[in-house]
């Protein structure tokens, strides 16, 4: 699931235009894609560690835990990212818009 909103996330029918040109060599494109499917895997299998480990058995409290692994690691290390290297804004709320759709879902549906 994680994977399949990456991909569309930024393609060029969503947020794929805001990215600067050199991200989207072809040979950039496919190892991104692997690499991508690598972190969102190891992700989702973390987040199913969290929910056994807690002992999160319902949807609502897989989004609840999406929400605090966002907020607690994903949020905050971005924000602190952000003003070191002066990101686009717009770039971050992007980025950190789809890492809170993502986490939320897949801890949700990990979780139901």
């Amino acid at each position: 699931i994680y994977l399949v909103m990456h991909l569309f996330w930024h393609s060029q029918y969503f947020f794929g235009k805001f990215y600067p040109k050199q991200t989207k060599e072809k040979g950039k494109i496919i190892c991104s894609i692997i690499l991508t499917f690598i972190s969102t895997f190891v992700t989702a299998y973390v987040i199913a560690l969290f929910e056994v480990l807690l002992g999160v058995s319902s949807f609502w409290d897989g989004v609840f835990l999406g929400f605090m692994i966002w907020i607690g690691f994903v949020a905050t290390h971005s924000v602190f990212s952000a003003l070191a290297v002066k990101r686009n804004r717009n770039l971050y709320l992007i980025d950190n818009i789809l890492y809170f759709l993502g986490l939320v879902v897949v801890a949700g549906v990990l979780a139901g």
